[in-house]
């Protein structure tokens, strides 16, 4: 198991977001870590590859533009506030 300060740091989340239905077994857990994004995806394709151009990226958001579950995520990436 990898040890040091940044695997501490996994744990604590700033902003924690749920896009789906959990019962549908289709939804996505959005995470801010620091003004980091990370995501845990049960399903739903376009969250994981939009989800990973932003992980990828290093892509930092603000927590107002993370909750608002009606901008894409993709538009997250190009800086594109517009509802998905």
């Amino acid at each position: 198991m990898p040890q040091g300060p940044d695997c501490r740091a996994i744990h604590r989340f700033d902003v924690t977001v749920l896009c789906g239905d959990p019962p549908s077994r289709s939804f996505t857990v959005i995470y801010l870590i620091m003004g980091r994004v990370a995501l845990d995806c049960v399903n739903p394709v376009k969250d994981y590859v939009q989800g990973k151009a932003l992980v990828n990226s290093c892509a930092r958001l603000a927590s107002a533009l993370l909750a608002d579950t009606t901008i894409a995520l993709k538009n997250m990436t190009t800086g594109e506030a517009v509802p998905g």
